[in-house]
This record gives C-alpha cells, structure tokens and sequence, in this order.
C-alpha cells in the first residue's frame, strides 16, 4: 500500500513540513547537477560513513538524512513526509516537529553503526527520521483516515492438464 492523502488534514499550514521537504528536495536538486568528482566530494563530504567517522565528521550523523540515492528514493520519503508530517505537526508544533524529526534522524543513523555485525556502507536518506514520523503519526493519530493505492502484482502460474 502507498500512502496518498491524509482525508483529515488538519487545518494548520504546516511550516515545518514543508520547510524539510523543501530541504529534502534542493539537496537532491543540487546533487542532480554535479558530475564526476564534484558529485563525489559532496557525497563523502556529508554522508555518513562508517569507516570514516569521527569527531570531527559527527554532523554526517544528521546530514545524511538530507541525502538521497535516486528517484525512488526520495520520491518515497517525502510521499511519506507529505502525507504523515502535518497530521503530528499540528499534534505536536512545529518546533518539536521539527526536534522529533531530527531526533529520529539521529536514532536511524546511530542504530545503523550499532547493528550487529557494523555497517560497511554509508548511510544516505530520510528513512530513519520518516519512520519516527510515521511511529509518532500512529501514537498520535491512531484513526486518521487515509486514501491509498493498493497495488497488485500477477504471478502467472502454469496450469497443468491432468489426464
């Protein structure tokens, strides 16, 4: 199921919301139009990597969340972000919206390095701050009434002829 649309959304603007999607959406904009090394230096610079961290690259802790890999990527997280934001920022306002997100940013970024067996890639996207969104819109709003594509999937099967 893909989430499309929150039917009860509340009647608020949800500043902090669209501030983070807009954040969301210029860095990957920006990202789109490096090359080669550029595209390179920008990625090690703020990505968070696990061979490489320190106490000097501690801000890869949050600014990872902001980076995204391809299209998918950040089309899913901010389909959620749009759809689930403004329901718990108007729950919660804007300011500890915006803490809660970046709260999860960090709890995503530290389970990563902490999961057994250690990462051995960097991490990029919003994933871990948009579950704590979600977990908080679930707390929150546990009958908020949503419109979603449910997609179905064939598999052809074949038929055998008993005789």
């Amino acid at each position: 199921m893909i989430p499309l649309r929150d039917e009860d959304r509340p009647p608020i603007v949800p500043w902090a919301t669209l501030g983070l999607l807009a954040a969301c959406a210029a860095v990957f904009a920006y990202q789109l139009t490096l090359r080669g090394d550029a595209a390179q230096a920008f990625v090690d610079a703020w990505v968070l990597d696990p061979h490489r961290l320190g106490v000097t690259r501690l801000y890869t802790l949050l600014t990872s969340a902001f980076i995204h890999a391809t299209w998918g990527h950040i089309v899913s997280n901010l389909l959620f972000l749009w759809v689930f934001g403004p329901g718990v920022e108007e729950r919660s306002g804007g300011v500890r919206f915006l803490a809660l997100y970046l709260a999860c940013a960090l709890a995503g970024a530290l389970a990563y390095l902490w999961w057994p067996g250690g990462p051995d890639t960097p991490l990029v996207g919003a994933s871990g701050a948009i579950s704590g969104v979600l977990g908080a819109a679930l707390v929150l709003r546990p009958r908020a009434h949503l419109r979603v594509a449910v997609l179905a999937v064939v598999v052809p099967v074949g038929v055998t002829r008993l005789q």
